[in-house]
């Protein structure tokens, strides 16, 4: 399983005119150094093999996710959804299998409340995740939950008290305001322009002094080298700075394993159209995202002084339509080509990949799967 999802939509189908334009369909937009993964609904069918490794516990577990739909969806959706003015509720639960296995570690595993939340890199989707927490808190003054509430009909309260969810873009972070108001959890939070990236001796102002119970990192390091390159090894001991150390805290990070370069079998075709994409992205003069291994994850986390609890994978299968969806990121980056003759070349290639992964996918029952999505949690060592 050293294979990376690298499967998102380009930011430029919703802003055009940022020179940070790129093909993740991240949540945050040109957010700088923290775009996140996005909104879910698009692959809403897909079925998921969970597995969780650690000291102390191991499953194997069949759910059905949207953590590819997720990162793609907002970018081309995101926007109509803040422009609804109707106050709608927080819902009582996301349909995430990423934040389902959150919870579980938070909820039922370590038994400890969320508390305050810092959202490192926020979107529309991690948003709604938070807004179903506060739905479930019976520590949020004003939300109408006694713990007796219609929504905890399951017996738990989440014991969120407040969030602080950080973007670096002005324009994600007023449609983030307008989607906290529309949840109706804006009293509950706030959001925060700024960036986690400092150089030399400059000193750090982001969240200052503030500590957080539960810290989340929503595909934070792979968005990294598009906006902010060789930050990636600073930045857990950046947020480090923000989690509480008596040993109740705890940081998710959430990541894709990347692709090789080949792949023996029908998941070839997803590697090959990665590559193309990707080079595709580079003639345009836009910049790749680089995804991290697991492994340099909790070597990074340790390196930092974290201990790493549990690993949780999530195996990640692929329709026509997801890999369709990835060709014409690529083709949309011709436009930008300084030679027409090679975009033109470049047009017809992927014009066979899109007939050759369609066979391919239609050989192997309408589904391909190839590389997992991943949580870490961690913590910091007791004072």
């Amino acid at each position: 399983l050293n294979t990376d999802c690298v499967f998102f939509m380009p930011f430029h189908l919703r802003r055009s005119s940022s020179p940070l334009k790129h093909h993740r369909g991240n949540k945050c937009s040109y957010k700088l150094l923290f775009a996140i993964v996005g909104v879910g609904g698009l692959f809403q069918s897909r079925t998921v093999q969970s597995f969780v490794t650690s000291s102390t516990s191991a499953a194997h577990l069949t759910r059905t996710a949207r953590s590819l739909s997720r990162r793609m969806s907002n970018a081309n959706g995101a926007s109509s959804t803040t422009q609804q003015s109707a106050t709608l509720p927080a819902p009582h639960k996301l349909n995430d299998v990423l934040f389902e296995s959150i919870e579980d570690h938070q909820l039922t595993q370590k038994e400890q409340p969320f508390g305050r939340i810092l959202d490192a890199g926020t979107g529309n989707h991690s948003l709604r995740w938070i807004g179903s927490l506060i739905s479930r808190s019976s520590r949020i003054a004003g939300n109408g939950n006694d713990g007796n509430d219609d929504r905890m009909d399951d017996g738990t309260d989440t014991g969120v008290t407040s969030f602080t969810a950080i973007t670096a873009d002005e324009t994600m972070r007023r449609n983030v305001v307008k989607e906290a108001e529309r949840l109706g959890i804006a009293h509950c939070g706030e959001v925060v322009i700024g960036n986690w990236a400092t150089t030399g001796d400059e000193p750090a102002t982001l969240c200052k002094d503030q500590v957080y119970d539960t810290i989340l990192a929503d595909y934070l390091l792979g968005s990294v080298d598009g906006f902010a390159p060789f930050f990636q090894d600073r930045m857990f001991g950046r947020l480090k700075q923000h989690l509480k150390t008596d040993g109740t805290g705890r940081m998710y990070v959430v990541g894709l394993e990347p692709l090789p370069d080949s792949v023996g079998g029908p998941g070839d075709i997803i590697a090959k159209v990665r590559s193309v994409r990707d080079a595709c992205i580079l003639l345009a003069r836009h910049r790749c995202y680089r995804e991290y291994p697991v492994t340099w994850i909790q070597r990074n986390l340790k390196q930092h002084g974290f201990i790493v609890e549990t690993t949780t994978k999530f195996p990640i299968v692929y329709s026509h339509g997801t890999i369709l969806r990835q060709i014409n990121v690529a083709r949309s980056k011709l436009p930008l080509f300084d030679c027409r003759d090679t975009a033109a070349s470049m047009g017809k290639q992927l014009d066979r990949l899109e007939e050759e992964s369609k066979m391919v996918v239609e050989e192997n029952g309408g589904r391909i799967t190839l590389g997992f999505d991943y949580i870490v949690a961690a913590r910091l060592p007791q004072d």
